[in-house]
């Protein structure tokens, strides 16, 4: 081989490994979950006596409404929910 097409296969070798070092990665990202859960705040204990109600009015039905009896450990969480997802 001449020093020409030496250089010349070196070089497609160099693109092909730079190609397939940028493309596979992102193509092995794992999809993100049906169902995420976020932390926005850490476990805690309230230091006062406290009441805690929830209510959850859907469109179309009546509002729901739960009581906590004992909320003095709460955490508050960001549920994300990927399109098609569904609580088991």
């Amino acid at each position: 081989m001449t020093k020409k097409r030496v250089a010349a296969f070196a070089a497609a070798v160099i693109a092909v490994v730079l190609i397939g070092a940028n493309v596979l990665p992102s193509a092995a990202q794992q999809p993100p979950a049906p169902i995420a859960t976020e932390l926005l705040t850490g476990r805690a204990v309230f230091t006062d006596n406290v009441d805690l109600k929830i209510k959850n009015k859907l469109d179309g039905k009546a509002t729901e409404v739960v009581n906590v009896k004992d909320p003095s450990r709460t955490v508050v969480a960001r549920i994300t929910l990927q399109p098609g997802a569904q609580f088991p």
